[in-house]
């Protein structure tokens, strides 16, 4: 009765966990990764990549607890950065955190609680997305009250910028160059922010009749950038567009299930990688044709990275499971982390 009992309990579980971010670290030697029960769970690459490395090898090394669930992970430095689902920024060493003794809790270096508004939306608004630029100081966090802030990682308590435009809330921020980024948004829009001016390009992408669709929402929330191109989509369909020109380069054709919501898509070097509210992991080349589809053990893809550090280079693919699909090679999964301890 109490194995029945605790089965039906990891069944439930295993059905209603998210897995939300994924981050490597700077070295590239570990994998971290946030779920919707508020734990960060922390994977060894060397180890889950030995020859003939068994399952509880891949399983995570350590899980943290945290207070509430991370809905956003950045690296600043040598310091990871998390953003909560009440607007907390969180800062912690990566060296503290990858050589951890306990599986209990872990204290950041810094915790910054609620972002100063004069917005019309009620805090505690969420952290959906943080973006830094390398080799910098500078950190961006896009929230739940239609913001993006500028801060600096020495004093995450002290904004620097507020960037306000955005209609509805903020879903995903891409780094183009040191003074310039990109924010996407619930509101159908990506916009093209220069921290030097404050000067705004807005993409219309929901108002575009080759991407919008009948019946659906306006919202974007997968945006990535690669020099002077982006991709991003949503409840629209996906789309390269070129930023210099101002314009729609391609539009991606997927198939895809009548309600698919389009949640993340990342420029990986040779090939555009799409996920979304089903199980596969689709791709394109960079002028817009489709490659391929790869089924994943996922139901929803809500999380792609690409760790390109040496022997350790993968790519990850996390969503709606207590597994985390590791690609060695984009044609197939490798083999799965687990976030369970079974």
């Amino acid at each position: 009765m109490v194995v029945e009992e605790s089965d039906a309990m990891f069944s439930r579980q295993a059905f209603y966990n998210k897995i939300y971010r994924q981050h490597f670290s700077p070295e590239g030697n570990w994998l971290v990764a946030t779920d919707s029960l508020a734990y960060l769970y922390l994977f060894e690459l060397r180890q889950a990549l030995k020859l003939n490395a068994s399952n509880n090898e891949r399983r995570f090394k350590y899980r943290l607890k945290l207070d509430e669930p991370v809905f956003a992970l950045s690296t600043v430095q040598s310091r990871l950065v998390c953003g909560n689902s009440v607007g907390q920024l969180a800062v912690y060493n990566w060296d503290d955190i990858t050589h951890c003794d306990t599986s209990d809790y872990c204290y950041p270096l810094c915790r910054f609680n609620d972002f100063p508004t004069k917005l019309s939306v009620a805090p505690p608004c969420e952290i959906n997305t943080l973006a830094c630029i390398d080799n910098s100081s500078v950190l961006y966090a896009g929230a739940g009250d239609n913001a993006i802030r500028l801060m600096e990682i020495e004093r995450p308590d002290k904004i620097i910028s507020t960037f306000v435009g955005h209609s509805e809330y903020v879903n995903e921020l891409a780094v183009q160059s040191e003074h310039v980024f990109l924010s996407s948004s619930e509101d159908g829009t990506v916009r093209l922010w220069d921290v030097r001016s404050k000067d705004i390009h807005v993409f219309n992408v929901a108002s575009d009749g080759k991407l919008k669709r009948s019946s659906f929402g306006r919202g974007v929330c997968a945006l990535d950038v690669e020099e002077d191109f982006m991709v991003c989509g949503g409840d629209v369909e996906p789309s390269i567009w070129h930023i210099g020109s101002r314009s729609l380069a391609s539009a991606l054709i997927c198939e895809h299930a009548p309600l698919m919501r389009y949640t993340v898509a990342k420029m990986n070097g040779d090939r555009i990688l799409i996920g979304g509210t089903c199980p596969n992991l689709m791709q394109f080349d960079y002028s817009g044709q489709r490659l391929t589809s790869v089924e994943t053990s996922l139901r929803n893809v809500y999380s792609i990275e690409t760790n390109s550090v040496g022997a350790n280079a993968m790519t990850t693919v996390a969503g709606d499971s207590l597994l985390i699909d590791v690609f060695l090679n984009l044609g197939y999964v490798s083999f799965c982390f687990s976030t369970t301890s079974m």
